[in-house]
């Protein structure tokens, strides 16, 4: 912004006569600090022309008028006048420039007007504006890189990694980034803290808003912050859902504590007969709100103000069978509508002495620069909570002045009390412990983004149309299956996923993704023949993979699998059945002779039970399309295969130098199936031991499926779609990994990081860093060095050479001390994604060995240095 004004303001202010004219104009109607001036006011303060106060009412600066915003621009077009005030902010308009215009200059001026004055206390200018140092001069000057912020530009934008049903924080945190003043607050840096680095939240979120306006546009993970709002508010502390509204206030009441701990030198401000406290929050979100209670008998009125930071609105209708609010304005209504407080809530009237009926009447006395409404959805009836789902309207301008508190010593010029919408949250969902919370925020003037940190929104984005859920024993299956899933003992004590809420808040998601549940009712059946109960299920009694066909009790527990799965997925359009990879088939007694007296072998076998499986769905869900792998049926005779009850999914996920399916397969599907699927992969699918997805396996696994269905889709009646699936572990995002070894003796001290921005990126570095050390190990553990002078029946008979010694110690302790600051880069960039469960097996699995390895050798080494050198007697050989 130019410290000087257009080239018609410097005209205006040539001449001494015409910035007096200002100064006074100022003086008496914008700052009105004396009884003279206020009279002066009063008696000139109207539009000559509609004879209206306002509340646009500009004095022009060259002759004697008076105008709203329409006739001040018609009468400075017609008199070819340039220059006028707005009376309500002091702010100087330029006809010819057709906007108002900012100098240091005539500021100077309007601040000296409001300095002169005690009594001048207009809401709006409660926050000064940032006035740089001479250091701050000059490092301007130095620094001369700017960020321009263009209708563009995405600064200011910034996305949060929901950390495990963290979305009630990111949102808030959303709307507060985008508060216009409390953005200009912590992005001068008034904020000096005295206090406990690490320990004040109010220097945590000045950094957040550092980050969210430095251009950047990698995700922040708030995990510092969520610290401090459960250390501070203790009652939101855990891994459960929070209400949204609970955060907000808590986080305020936290924000408001710590500017008083951290900067003694505040001091109180009065508002009115409120002394407000002087912090940053206060001075923003605090407004009185005025309650009136009148006695019934007398009249009295005994009046309360109090400081409040937002309003919570019902939304229930007023009487049984009355009409509930539709807008924020009905809301409003309603809550400073008089209420009559009836004959079981008497008060004490302090003029009759004696407790009397009355009335109660809330309005606002003053208003918070930032207004805040919440609309209370959740009634709780008794032992039940319903939400109430009525649509509000809200407008994006809000006039606030019909809800203020009237006084006889009022004004007679109208307040300007309208508000500017600039951030929505909304709770999806049907529970107040579940669904999800997401935010509309106003970025720049006129342009609204949606904030919302749930996975399934980001890939429809990125084209997706449903998602392919397989939940196993995560799923919190309940009765008789209750040892299976997330609510047995064993789950809960070791943390894992999911609780019915938490389930429900993971398909409660306002995105139009279909989803499509796979259950597995033959193969991979781990997840349930682990469990003793079953073990006579399987098919081979010492291995857990494969289900038993033959069993009486086998299909009673696949109909109970279905069943709490298609009743947990309401309104499903598929299910997905598995059936694949079924390595042990037709062994046990019952399936073997089933097999050996069958017209069809393995294959009836097979068809007899899926068939079995497929008409039990149908008889109890006619609609519902039933999805298979189709390994098993890629062998199975044509003249065998009948009927459609299933569709099949071809999945394959080999690269394209050994990708191949052959026209036969597709001649084979378009004879009996209407409907195909197909299946690549994204990652995994390569070796049980691969840690980071390989790049190039997996392009050219979809290169080779591009070509494929190029060829051959056009087969089948109704190809329908492809499922991008993902069978590992792996924890990385971006793909492949740096497989360059370091040599010898020369340990990374610390991952050189490269410049990425997914979510997700810093577990990447770390599993990259993770797989060059783990080849650093190898390399030592595999060395000459190692195997010469250091073997295990050197170490075990105190053989040993401590000059070798020497040289093998501070290698195995730097390979160590790196091991270890690895250790704690993962768990802290783990936490915040990962359930502890999954981080202990992790690290358990991969870190955890090569750390017990390498302080055994450690301590081997001091154990043979502090030794020294021995030498054992020598036996004579006869010869």
């Amino acid at each position: 912004m130019s410290l000087v004004g257009c080239q018609h303001l410097q005209s205006y202010k040539k001449t001494n006569k015409n910035k007096n004219t200002f100064k006074w104009i100022h003086a008496v109607f914008v700052v009105s600090s004396t009884s003279k001036s206020l009279k002066t006011k009063l008696g000139n303060s109207r539009c000559r022309v509609c004879k209206k106060r306002g509340p646009f009412l500009h004095a022009c600066l060259e002759c004697v008028f008076f105008g709203c915003h329409k006739h001040i621009r018609e009468h400075a077009k017609n008199q070819k006048h340039s220059m006028s005030m707005d009376l309500t902010y002091g702010q100087t308009h330029c006809n010819q420039c057709h906007d108002y215009i900012y100098d240091s200059e005539i500021d100077a001026i309007a601040m000296d007007n409001k300095m002169k004055s005690k009594t001048f206390k207009k809401r709006l200018f409660e926050i000064d504006s940032w006035n740089p140092t001479t250091d701050e001069r000059d490092y301007l000057k130095t620094k001369t890189k700017k960020i321009c912020i263009t209708p563009e530009s995405t600064i200011g934008l910034r996305g949060l990694l929901n950390l495990g049903s963290t979305c009630f924080m990111n949102c808030i945190v959303q709307a507060l980034m985008h508060t216009p003043l409390l953005r200009d607050y912590f992005l001068t840096e008034r904020h000096k803290c005295k206090g406990v680095p690490g320990t004040c939240l109010v220097c945590e979120v000045s950094k957040l808003f550092q980050e969210f306006y430095n251009g950047t546009r990698v995700p922040l993970a708030l995990h510092e912050l969520l610290h401090l709002i459960w250390t501070h508010a203790r009652h939101l502390a855990g891994y459960e859902q929070q209400d949204a509204h609970e955060f907000f206030i808590a986080t305020l009441d936290v924000l408001h504590r710590h500017c008083l701990e951290t900067m003694p030198n505040l001091k109180s401000v009065s508002l009115g007969k409120i002394s407000r406290c002087p912090c940053i929050i206060d001075q923003i979100f605090t407004g009185g709100l005025q309650s009136d209670v009148v006695c019934q008998k007398c009249n009295g009125v005994s009046t309360t103000i109090d400081p409040i930071w937002d309003f919570s609105l019902d939304l229930g209708p007023v009487t049984l069978g009355g009409r509930p609010p539709s807008s924020l304005v009905d809301c409003l209504e309603r809550f400073t509508r008089a209420e009559h407080l009836g004959e079981n809530a008497k008060i004490m009237c302090s003029n009759c002495q004696s407790y009397q009926e009355s009335t109660k009447q809330l309005t606002m006395k003053t208003l918070p620069i930032v207004i805040s409404f919440h609309l209370k959805r959740f009634q709780h009836l008794k032992e039940m909570e319903k939400k109430i789902s009525t649509i509000i309207s809200f407008p994006e301008m809000l006039d606030m002045t019909p809800f203020m508190s009237r006084s006889k010593n009022e004004s007679p010029f109208p307040s300007d009390n309208r508000y500017s919408l600039f951030a929505v949250i909304n709770h999806l969902g049907n529970s107040i412990n579940a669904g999800h919370y997401t935010a509309y925020v106003r970025q720049l003037q006129d342009y609204w983004y949606k904030c919302d940190d749930h996975f399934f929104p980001l890939i429809k984005d990125l084209g997706a149309t449903g998602i392919l859920l397989e939940w196993e024993d995560t799923f919190p299956y309940t009765r008789e299956l209750l040892p299976i899933g997330g609510l047995s003992n064993s789950a809960q004590v070791s943390g894992a996923p999911y609780s019915i809420e938490e389930a429900r808040q993971l398909l409660d998601m306002d995105c139009e993704l279909t989803v499509v549940p796979l259950v597995q009712i033959f193969g991979h059946m781990e997840y349930v023949l682990k469990h003793e109960q079953w073990r006579n299920l399987r098919e081979v009694e010492a291995y857990p993979s494969s289900m038993c066909p033959s069993n009486s009790e086998t299909m009673a527990l696949v109909r109970s699998l279905l069943k709490q799965i298609i009743a947990f997925h309401p309104n499903i359009q598929y299910i997905h059945i598995g059936a694949d990879e079924i390595w042990y088939m037709g062994l046990c007694p019952a399936c073997s002779k089933r097999v050996s007296t069958g017209k069809y072998g393995k294959p009836g076998l097979y068809l007899d039970y899926v068939t079995e499986v497929a008409q039990y769905i149908k008889e109890n869900n006619p609609n519902l399309k039933i999805i298979i792998w189709d390994d098993m049926l890629r062998t199975i005779d044509i003249h065998i295969l009948q009927g459609n009850l299933v569709e099949p999914m071809i999945w394959h996920y080999n690269s394209s130098e050994t990708f191949h399916l052959g026209p036969a397969l597709w001649e084979k599907y378009s004879n009996i199936f209407s409907n195909v699927w197909a299946a690549s992969a994204f990652k995994g699918a390569t070796t049980s031991c691969q840690i980071l997805p390989v790049n190039k396996f997996h392009v050219s696994n979809h290169e080779a499926w591009l070509s494929e269905l190029g060829q051959h889709a056009g087969k089948i009646l109704h190809f329908k779609g492809i499922a991008l699936t993902g069978w590992s572990s792996s924890v990385g995002r971006m793909l492949g990994y740096n497989d360059n070894t370091t040599n010898f003796g020369s340990p990374i001290k610390a991952p050189i990081l490269p410049q990425l921005s997914f979510p997700g990126w810093q577990i990447f570095v770390g599993f990259e860093w993770f797989m060059n050390l783990r080849i650093k190990y190898k390399n030592i553990i595999d060395s000459d060095q190692m195997h010469s002078w250091f073997n295990q029946w050197q170490v075990l008979n105190n053989y040993t050479n401590p000059m070798q010694v020497d040289t093998i110690l501070p290698v195995i302790t730097d390979v160590l001390n790196e091991l270890l600051s690895l250790e704690s880069y993962l768990k802290t960039h783990l936490e915040q994604i990962y359930y502890c469960h999954t981080i202990d097996e992790l690290l358990g699995t991969l870190v955890e060995p090569i750390k017990e390895h390498l302080k055994q050798i450690k301590s081997d080494c001091e154990t043979q240095l502090s030794l020294g050198c021995r030498v054992r007697g020598q036996r004579r050989l006869n010869i």
